[in-house]
């Protein structure tokens, strides 16, 4: 599995969630694609970072908004959710302007 970014701020995905976490981040019936699909969810944002990891991903945007998806069996995504499979912004860090995940 892989993400790009591209120059104007959208993200890309591709491969195969092999362990169906949601890593793709691409909804819950996408588990694998074997070429680059923009990520819909986030459109009308313009991505500027994204970290990726074993079972979860974040991005944060121009703004300083975060965003995260995967599974986080102890927290690490952010979201009250076990899993996630497309971005959801991380409401525990509205008050924190992130510049890179």
């Amino acid at each position: 599995m892989a993400h790009l970014l591209s120059n104007d701020g959208t993200l890309y995905s591709w491969g195969t969630d092999l362990k169906k976490t949601g890593i793709l981040g691409l909804g819950s019936k996408l588990f694998s694609t074997n070429r680059p699909m923009p990520n819909k969810t986030l459109f009308d944002f313009r991505i500027s970072s994204v970290s990726v990891s074993e079972n979860h991903c974040c991005v944060s945007d121009s703004k300083g908004c975060l965003f995260s998806w995967g599974t986080g069996f102890i927290g690490e995504t952010g979201i009250d959710d076990l899993v996630v499979f497309s971005p959801v912004l991380v409401k525990k860090a509205s008050k924190i302007e992130v510049k890179r995940v």
